[in-house]
């Protein structure tokens, strides 16, 4: 079922039961600001005393909620062999061996301040502590992160656009040549097209990178978490990188890096991942000269 997906950005993180392809609780304390649904609206007035009442109303929009957040799960989940370049193919791979069970999603997975080589036991044993504000390798441009410019390349990922994409407009639109609103091998309008979504938002880069983590992870549900041993803290990972993109900041260095990466986003938007801009080998941008200069007088945040 494809929904909005500002009602889906807004609603945050739930639970996903691949098992029973079902949506559970989730978290209502994101902020809501989404526009009308117009099914919502349909509904309505279709039946106005059915809908009389806030409760059944707020009901209504829950259950729309959950629906979305399940059918984008349930995308990513299943089409995460067509984000990356995975060789061999894990398309036929069981979930369960997913995460740092696996040498290709475990080097995807693992925080950019370890490195797999040297930590891939202690990951696999539960070791190392992984924390909601970690950044993940599957997160920075070419999956590579300078550790003295962690900002660099980050979200600038293939990895989130791809998956974006497939968000959007369907699973087609990783494999097209120019997908959106028009793309003839989409049997269903997509969250763009239904939507009228025209740009990225900081919330649904936050999301996206949230659903692909829980792909790539052994994880069968997609819950809130909390971090203290009842999986892993989803929400406050996807707080955690809404915060890094929108509250306000005195740092000149993060307000351009914000800056170009909307924008950089947005210049990629709607088109396919065969057009995504890419730097050449060894080349660095007025921006990533700009940010070097700056980050030789200011320690790395």
């Amino acid at each position: 079922m494809w929904t909005r997906a500002n009602f889906v950005i807004a609603a945050g993180i739930g639970v996903y039961d691949e098992s029973e392809d079902e949506t559970e609780s989730g978290t209502d304390d994101l902020d809501d600001d989404s526009e009308e649904d117009p099914d919502l609206e349909r509904d309505l007035a279709s039946d106005k005393k059915k809908y009389a009442t806030k409760s059944k109303i707020e009901t209504l929009l829950q259950d729309r909620i959950k629906s979305a957040r399940q059918a984008d799960t349930s995308c990513i989940k299943t089409n995460i062999d067509h984000l990356f370049n995975f060789q061999p193919s894990i398309a036929k791979t069981n979930k369960v061996y997913f995460g740092f069970s696996n040498d290709q999603t475990g080097k995807l997975l693992t925080p950019v301040q370890l490195s797999w080589d040297n930590t891939e036991e202690c990951l696999q044993k539960k070791l190392e502590e992984i924390k909601h504000d970690d950044f993940f390798v599957f997160m920075y441009e070419a999956q590579v992160c300078d550790p003295t410019a962690l900002n660099k390349g980050l979200l600038w990922s293939d990895i989130l656009v791809k998956a974006v994409l497939a968000i959007l407009f369907g699973p087609s639109a990783v494999k097209c040549s120019e997908p959106g609103p028009s793309d003839t091998k989409a049997k269903k309008a997509g969250n763009a097209d239904l939507g009228g979504i025209t740009k990225v938002t900081p919330g649904l880069i936050a999301y996206t990178a949230c659903l692909v983590r829980f792909a790539l992870s052994s994880e069968s549900l997609l819950t809130p978490g909390d971090g203290q041993g009842r999986g892993f803290d989803n929400c406050a990972f996807y707080r955690s990188l809404v915060s890094l993109l929108e509250t306000p900041t005195s740092s000149p260095i993060r307000k351009k890096w914000r800056k170009e990466l909307l924008s950089w986003w947005n210049a990629i938007f709607p088109k396919s991942v065969d057009d995504l801009p890419t730097r050449s080998a060894g080349s660095l941008s007025t921006m990533d000269q700009m940010l070097a200069q700056e980050e030789a007088e200011e320690p790395v945040w």
